[in-house]
């Protein structure tokens, strides 16, 4: 990664642009993954991410892992799990 890619890190330069829906060009995003995960959730609603135990789907992960944290599992593995993560 060069210098100048780093700092747009820290800074709100926003490179890709989506074209789709009603907001043309206007949202932005610094990277192509990040365009790329706006344009699969958002427009073509693609939900590549399953529950195993109730098989609903989502778009990332982070609301997956959410989704079984809060529904399917029980107050004594959600404080097992918390003291794992400490």
């Amino acid at each position: 990664m060069t210098l100048q890619a780093h700092l747009h890190k820290h800074t709100n330069y926003s490179r890709f642009r989506c074209y789709l829906g009603e907001r043309k060009g206007e949202t932005r995003y610094r990277d192509r993954y990040l365009l790329n995960r706006h344009i699969r959730t958002k427009h073509t609603f693609e939900r590549p991410y399953r529950c195993k135990i109730c098989n609903n789907r989502f778009g990332r992960r982070e609301p997956l892992k959410s989704h079984v944290e809060n529904v399917h599992l029980n107050k004594d593995e959600k404080k097992l799990q918390k003291r794992k993560e400490k």
